[in-house]
């Protein structure tokens, strides 16, 4: 079976029709369509086969999978709760990557999702890598 181009528009979205993803304005999802960037945002990281990276907002893995690559082991942390099914489906090949889990929201409390709990020890070399930043 050929590996999914987690860039290729059409797989996105037959992708997340079949998890019944629906994006979420609050968190200003975005994925990566061209395959050229999450390849240049790995490249440019300087990861080496010792590096272990911290990637925020992993979404489906298109960084991920470029990461993985590249990296001796990359910690996801993913915010939304509906995208961890994908990315273990989508990386489920990727032995090196490791999904965090959020604790449950506290909008009440402080307005916004927490980071995981407990705290993360990040192996040294360590990195940390993000797709580009929501736009408003």
């Amino acid at each position: 079976m050929n590996p999914m181009n987690l860039c290729d528009i059409n797989q996105i979205k037959l992708l997340l029709a079949r998890h019944g993803f629906k994006f979420s304005k609050d968190l200003g999802q975005n994925f990566l369509c061209d395959e050229e960037i999450p390849a240049a945002i790995a490249e440019g990281a300087g990861i080496t086969p010792e590096t272990c990276v911290v990637e925020v907002g992993p979404g489906i893995g298109a960084l991920s999978a470029q990461l993985c690559k590249r990296a001796k082991k990359v910690t996801a942390i993913e915010l939304d709760r509906r995208l961890p099914a994908i990315l273990s489906e989508t990386m489920a090949v990727c032995c090196s990557l490791a999904a965090v889990p959020t604790e449950q929201e506290n909008r009440a409390e402080t307005g916004r999702r927490s980071l995981p709990s407990p705290k993360l020890t990040i192996p040294r070399p360590g990195r940390w890598a993000a797709g580009p930043p929501r736009t408003a």
